[in-house]
């Protein structure tokens, strides 16, 4: 996916948290020669603060909640995509956007993706 959002955008900054997916997609680029992407190795639930704000946050993968920390890295009117999973397992591709210090949320489809170990809740159990 990073080598195509490489040709609808200036900069691409990707970021994995498992070395061996890291470098695998790190060899991808080298290999294709593309050079507006970099790869960081890094827990993706924090998104990457040292470049923002970013126009477009896209999270390749599902999703029990976003954190603020992620929003805040979005630049005024800048959108994030994600497939937030609820108990239902059914996930919602939602979308964020950005206005001032608020952020607007619109369900835009039906989708099923693994959730990401950074992104989920943790369980809680009530007596």
């Amino acid at each position: 996916n990073s080598v195509i959002l490489s040709y609808l955008c200036n900069t691409v900054i990707g970021i994995e948290n498992i070395k061996s997916f890291h470098d695998f997609s790190v060899d991808v680029l080298i290999k294709l020669e593309v050079n507006n992407v970099v790869f960081i190795k890094s827990k993706i639930e924090y998104g990457y603060p040292d470049q923002q704000p970013y126009d477009c946050i896209f999270i390749e993968g599902g999703v029990n909640y976003v954190t603020n920390e992620i929003l805040n890295q979005l630049s005024e009117n800048g959108r994030l995509v994600a497939v937030e999973m609820k108990e239902s397992n059914v996930g919602k591709a939602t979308l964020y956007q950005r206005y001032g210090k608020e952020f607007v949320k619109k369900y835009l489809f039906d989708a099923y993706v693994p959730v990401f170990d950074g992104f989920k809740k943790n369980q809680n159990f009530n007596f």
